[in-house]
């Protein structure tokens, strides 16, 4: 299947991610729990952000030399998701629609349900149900759904840690950039590829 025009990619994606951030909002003001209380903008903040997404990229590139057929089996399918959705797309395309996710994504699934969660369960428990709705959001294969269940524990332990939604946003947004930067560089090779592809 040939990549979907550029044009198009921009407009599902802000249809589709700029629909989370409406809909974080707006539950965020029914929910009494307003997004931009949990956000603060600050130096370290964002350097922290930086550096945390480095664990993600190291696993990603241990999962995409993995030789175990589980991933090498959801890396085709992957491989296919990243030429359809990015092969005609810019390297600016893929920041606008990395920093869309990354703040639409963060601010509805930890933002919003995993804040208001905790008030009635454990943190624990909120943060384990809050990352398996954000995994089952993301419902490729069970096998990425495990991925992406993981990835939401972790972006939600760094939420819970440093109380700043901030920290999570430039991780989420910073993984999505250089996963499909490295994603589509190897599915250009005709490479095996990771499923661990952009949340």
């Amino acid at each position: 299947m040939s990549p979907v025009p550029r044009a198009r990619m921009l407009r599902l994606a802000l249809l589709l991610e700029g629909a989370l951030l409406v809909v974080a909002v707006g539950l965020g003001w029914i929910l009494d729990t307003p997004i931009l209380a949990a956000l603060r903008f600050d130096r370290d903040s964002l350097l922290l952000g930086v550096a945390a997404t480095l664990p993600m990229l190291l696993l990603l590139v241990w999962v995409s030399h993995s030789s175990w057929s589980g991933f090498q089996r959801l890396g085709r399918k992957v491989e296919e998701l990243v030429e359809i959705l990015f092969g005609n797309a810019r390297w600016t395309d893929i920041a606008f629609v990395s920093c869309l996710a990354g703040a639409g994504e963060e601010a509805l699934f930890r933002g919003v349900i995993q804040v208001v969660l905790a008030r009635a369960l454990d943190p624990a428990v909120a943060l384990l149900v809050a990352s398996l709705i954000f995994g089952l959001a993301h419902a490729v294969t069970p096998l990425y759904v495990v991925l992406v269940t993981v990835t939401g524990l972790y972006l939600g332990g760094l939420f819970m840690l440093f109380d700043n939604l901030l920290i999570p946003i430039v991780v989420h947004a910073s993984y999505d950039f250089i996963a499909i930067l490295y994603l589509r560089k190897r599915a250009s090779r005709s490479a095996p590829l990771a499923p661990y592809d952009a949340l």
